[in-house]
């Protein structure tokens, strides 16, 4: 009987899992402190925030300043910390029509020192520049 009892338990205790959010773990490695209800904050005054926080927060900053990512990621690392923050301000920076409009995407390039043929007969162009 008591076999049973202790082989419950431990199913019990297996079955159980930590529910820790993303924002947990990532407060846990950086060793902060929590000051309020849903805020934590580093030893150097960083707000930690949850990857859909920075999303938005990301798109506020690109909308006033239209600056390119390595603009970007020294001005919010002052002030928030985020999981996979890199990756979700090259996301946001890369959907931002504004700047696509004026910097558009990179197109593929012809190598250099190929000739083509152009559009009409007897035609051809080549690249020799760079």
């Amino acid at each position: 009987r008591s076999l049973c009892t202790s082989a419950s338990k431990t199913d019990e205790i297996r079955n159980l899992k930590t529910r820790y959010s993303k924002l947990d773990k990532l407060a846990k490695q950086l060793k902060e402190l929590k000051i309020q209800k849903d805020e934590w904050v580093t030893p150097e005054t960083h707000v930690v925030v949850t990857p859909q926080v920075m999303s938005e927060l990301a798109k506020k900053q690109q909308e006033q300043r239209h600056w390119c990512i390595d603009a970007m990621i020294p001005s919010l690392r002052t002030s928030v910390v985020c999981l996979g923050m890199t990756g979700i301000l090259k996301s946001v920076i890369a959907k931002h029509l504004i700047c696509l409009e004026n910097n558009p995407l990179n197109q593929r390039k012809a190598p250099l020192g190929v000739t083509y043929q152009g559009n009409s007969p007897g035609d051809y162009w080549q690249v020799n520049f760079f």
